[in-house]
């Protein structure tokens, strides 16, 4: 029994079939679908805390009190038009927020293009408050790995093997009589590794230190907020082709990455994003605070008001700050991958000798 090739030009009867104009017309759900697919989640969360909280004020200054559940209970009676004007001010929130986004990012990092002479002078302030605050940690980090060697040196004099001269010099940073150092000295005791002999609370102190350090880029790199100081200190230390840019770097390559990757480096940018949202919309509703609550009696309920918005405004920073932390490991990660990817191609590319071979084999048969 033989079997007839099938045609792959010939078409199913749905397939032959022509659209139906009717099914491809676009319905409401399938519109607010689209759309609301367009707005990112980290967008949501600070325009949801924004109508929320500028709801709930309002409420507030309406009923003339500081009581927070009949504020809550009166939104909840509301009727609803009311409900519908909030959603559709949720997502008018929602698409501004992400507008700005990027710009917020920009405006916490320390980026200010601006020719002001007061704005200027404000971030030079700024950046000279921060290389005071690197230096400071230098001269920590000098002072607490003098210490920790000293007790790695106490502990490493019970082990003969080492020599005296040595532990001396690793211990001041001895020089000879005349003030010349021993270079052979020197050498040698570049060679000894202390650290494993240092006591546990000494070496805490070198890292922490030096952790701290790490969140600053070089003098001459200095931002004039600690997110940006975090981010460009990331972004000095990964190591590309000179004029290569990070952000063209992980455009280009993204489709290079796995999914592992590719997940993390996007919830770590959207987890940094939605914070930074979070500190311009806490920070809106704490001046907005003072303006919807000034008439009411007693007047502490404003200040509370606006010491709880501008703390949570301060949490939310100090969450971009961390967030920036690993997302930085994320783009140390991504060249490393890229380059690792590449090595293996290499690798698995056959050699010149083995495509004569292949060729000549080709041929003989």
């Amino acid at each position: 029994m033989s079997s007839e090739p099938v045609n792959p030009d010939v078409k199913s009867a749905s397939e032959a079939r022509g659209p139906n104009k009717y099914s491809e017309a676009p319905g409401l759900s399938q519109v607010l679908g689209t759309v609301l697919q367009q707005l990112s989640v980290s967008a949501w969360v600070p325009a949801a805390m924004l109508v929320g909280n500028g709801a709930l004020l309002l409420q507030l200054s309406a009923d003339d009190n500081y009581n927070v559940a009949q504020a809550v209970k009166g939104l909840a009676g509301k009727p609803l038009g009311t409900v519908i004007i909030l959603i559709f001010s949720l997502i008018l929130a929602t698409t501004v927020t992400q507008a700005f986004e990027f710009e917020v990012i920009r405006f916490l990092e320390g980026y200010f293009d601006s020719a002001n002479r007061l704005v200027q002078v404000v971030m030079a302030a700024r950046i000279q408050r921060h290389e005071g605050k690197r230096h400071r940690l230098e001269c920590k980090l000098k002072e607490a790995t003098k210490k920790a060697r000293k007790t790695a040196v106490e502990r490493m004099r019970e082990f003969p093997a080492y020599d005296t001269k040595v532990l001396d010099y690793l211990a001041d940073d001895s020089a000879t009589s005349d003030g010349s150092h021993d270079a052979e000295v020197s050498e040698r005791a570049d060679e000894v590794d202390w650290t494993p002999h240092a006591s546990a609370s000494a070496m805490y102190r070198v890292d922490s230190t030096t952790a701290r350090l790490k969140s600053y880029p070089e003098k001459s790199r200095i931002l004039p907020t600690r997110l940006g100081n975090v981010l460009r200190a990331t972004e000095d230390n990964i190591e590309l082709e000179g004029g290569e840019n990070l952000e063209g770097y992980v455009v280009r390559n993204y489709d290079q990455l796995s999914a592992a990757l590719k997940g993390q480096h996007k919830d770590y940018r959207t987890r940094l994003d939605m914070y930074c949202c979070l500190v311009l919309v806490f920070s809106i509703l704490a001046a907005t605070s003072i303006a919807a609550l000034f008439r009411i009696s007693p007047h502490w309920g404003t200040v509370v008001a606006m010491i709880v918005y501008v703390s949570m405004a301060c949490l939310s920073y100090e969450a971009a700050i961390a967030t920036a932390r690993a997302y930085g490991l994320i783009l140390q990660e991504i060249p490393q991958y890229i380059a690792r990817q590449r090595e293996s191609a290499e690798i698995d590319q056959p050699s010149a000798l083995d495509k004569l071979v292949a060729l000549l084999h080709r041929n003989a048969m």
